[in-house]
C-alpha cells in the first residue's frame, strides 16, 4: 500500500435495540443476499483500501451483542488480516455519544468515516470521495434527494448554499419538513472536528447526543462543511423487516443486472436469487425460480434448470442441473454431468460425463466418470451415528429403485439390477443383484375381490 495514501479510521455504529424488527436477533446481523448487514459494511470499510489507508475498523455494539458481531465476523472474513476493534454503548444515548464510545477504542486520532451497521448497499468509491473532502473541509456529509423526505433528517443551507445544520424530522419547522434535500447519516470528519464531540448536548426531542449537531458546532467556529449527494438506493437503511425485504430486493436487482451484463442468460430474472459470493460464468443459462445460497460457483455454457437450489456447490462446465435439483454443501460436479428432477446431492463428487436423470439421493460418494444412476437410487450413507462413503467406478450402471449401503466400493464397468439392496463390495465387471423372487398366484385377484364382496 502506498506510503501517500489518506490514512483513516472507520467506525460502523452498530448498537441500536431494532426493536421495529420485531426479531430476537441483534438488527444489525439480518442478512441480504445471505450475508449480514453488519459484514456488508465491514466488508464496504475494507473495499475502501483500494483508495485509502485504513489504520482500524470500529464497531460499537449494544450490551451483550459483542460474541455474536465476533462470531459473525471471524466467519465471514476468517483471514482478515485486519485491527478491528469493538466497543460497546452500554447506554444508547444517541449517535453522538456512540461515536464518543467509538472514538475510545482507536490507537490514534485519524479522520473518521463514521458507518451505520444497517445500511449495507453503500459502495466504497463513493465512501471515499467524503474521506478525500475532508482534507479541505471539517465534516463531509452523506446525503440524498427525495421527493418523500418524511422521517428524515433535512440539510440546512444558508442563501449561499452552504450547509449550516442539520434538523431532525421531530425537531424540524414545517418549512423544514418541506426540504427535499436529506441527510443519510454516513459522515466524515477530519481531526479538527472530533473535538466539537465534547461539545454535545441534549437539546432535542428525543433527548439524545446527536452526531449532527457537529455541522452546527463547526459552522459556529466557521470551519467549511462539505456534502456528497448519493442515490437513495445506494444510502437505503434497514429498521423493519420490511425494509430488509426491499433492500434485499434492490441487491438482487443490481447482482442480476450485473450477471446479464457479463453474458448470463436469464428466462425471467426477477425470480432468480443469488448470494453475495455467487459465481457464475459467462453462457450459463438459468430458468426461473433458482436459489443460490452460499459458496456456488458455475463454470461456462452450463444449465440451472427451474426450481433448483444449490449452496456450496461446484459445477463444472457443459453441465446441468434440474429442474427440481438440490445440491447440499461440498457438491461437486465436473464437466458435463447431467442432474436432474427431484436429485439431491450432498458431499459428494461426480465426475465428467456421469448422470443422474432423475428422484436419487446421493450423499458423501465419490462418482467416477460415465456412471449411469437409475431413478429411485439413494446411497444409505448414515447407520444412525455416523456418515459413510460409498464409491462407484467409471462406467458403472445402476439399476432404478436401488439401495447402496454404505461403506460400499462398486467397481469399473459393474451393474447393479433394478431395485436391489447393495451392501457387499462389487468387484470390476461384476453384476449384483439383490431382490425376492416374484410370486404369482393364479386368480388370486379375483378372490381377494369376491372375499371383499362377501363381506
Amino acid at each position: 500500500m502506498s506510503d501517500t495514501l489518506m490514512n483513516i479510521n472507520v467506525l460502523i455504529l452498530a448498537a441500536g435495540h431494532g426493536k421495529r424488527m420485531a426479531s430476537p436477533h441483534p438488527k444489525v446481523l439480518h442478512t441480504i443476499a445471505r450475508r449480514s448487514m453488519l459484514s456488508h459494511v465491514v466488508a464496504t470499510a475494507l473495499g475502501l483500501e483500494a483508495h485509502l489507508q485504513v489504520a482500524q475498523i470500529g464497531i460499537v455494539h449494544g450490551p451483550d451483542h459483542l460474541a455474536a458481531f465476533q462470531a459473525d465476523i471471524a466467519a465471514e472474513f476468517p483471514n482478515i488480516g485486519r485491527n478491528i476493534v469493538f466497543a460497546e454503548q452500554t447506554e444508547r444515548l444517541g449517535t453522538g455519544h456512540a461515536v464518543q464510545c467509538g472514538l475510545q477504542v482507536f490507537q490514534e486520532t485519524l479522520p473518521l468515516l463514521v458507518l451505520y451497521g444497517d445500511q449495507p448497499l453503500m459502495s466504497a468509491e463513493g465512501l471515499a470521495r467524503m474521506m478525500q473532502s475532508v482534507q479541505n473541509h471539517a465534516v463531509c456529509i452523506a446525503s440524498f434527494e427525495t421527493d418523500q423526505p418524511h422521517g428524515f433528517g433535512r440539510l440546512i443551507r444558508n442563501s449561499e448554499g452552504s450547509i449550516t445544520a442539520i434538523v431532525e424530522e421531530k425537531d424540524a419547522t414545517d418549512d423544514q419538513r418541506a426540504i427535499t434535500l436529506c441527510n443519510a447519516g454516513v459522515m466524515a470528519l477530519s481531526p479538527e472536528a472530533l473535538p466539537y464531540l465534547d461539545q454535545l448536548k441534549v437539546d432535542n426531542a428525543a433527548q439524545e447526543l446527536y452526531l449532527t449537531d457537529l455541522v452546527t458546532l463547526a459552522n459556529a467556529q466557521k470551519r467549511s462543511i462539505q456534502h456528497i449527494t448519493f442515490p437513495l438506493e445506494e444510502m437505503a437503511s434497514v429498521n423493519t423487516l420490511a425494509q430488509l425485504a426491499a433492500v434485499e430486493s434492490l441487491w438482487q436487482q443490481q447482482k442480476r443486472a450485473q450477471f446479464l451484463d457479463h453474458g448470463v442468460q436469464m428466462l425471467a430474472p426477477e425470480t432468480v436469487y443469488f448470494s453475495v459470493d455467487t459465481e457464475i460464468a459467462a453462457g450459463c443459462f438459468i430458468e426461473p425460480n433458482v436459489i443460490f445460497a452460499r459458496g456456488v460457483c458455475v463454470a461456462k455454457d452450463t444449465r440451472i434448470l427451474a426450481f433448483s437450489h444449490l449452496e456450496q456447490a461446484t459445477i463444472g462446465q457443459k453441465c446441468q442441473v434440474g429442474p427440481y435439483s438440490r445440491l447440499r454443501p461440498n457438491s461437486n460436479l465436473e464437466d458435463d454431468v447431467k442432474v436432474g428432477n427431484f436429485v439431491e446431492i450432498k458431499n459428494s463428487r461426480l465426475q465428467s460425463h456421469t448422470r443422474a436423470n432423475h428422484h436419487a439421493y446421493l450423499g458423501d460418494c465419490f462418482i467416477e466418470p460415465r456412471v449411469n444412476i437409475g431413478a429411485g437410487t439413494i446411497t444409505c450413507n448414515y447407520d444412525g451415528q455416523s456418515k459413510h462413503p460409498t464409491h462407484i467406478g467409471e462406467n458403472a450402471f445402476i439399476g432404478t429403485n436401488s439401495s447402496l449401503v454404505a461403506p460400499l466400493k462398486i467397481g469399473k464397468n459393474s451393474i447393479v439390477g433394478a431395485g436391489s439392496v447393495i451392501s457387499d463390495n462389487i468387484d470390476d465387471d461384476d453384476l449384483s443383484l439383490e431382490r425376492n423372487k416374484q410370486m404369482i398366484i393364479r386368480g388370486g385377484a379375483k378372490r381377494h375381490r369376491e372375499r371383499k364382496i362377501g363381506k
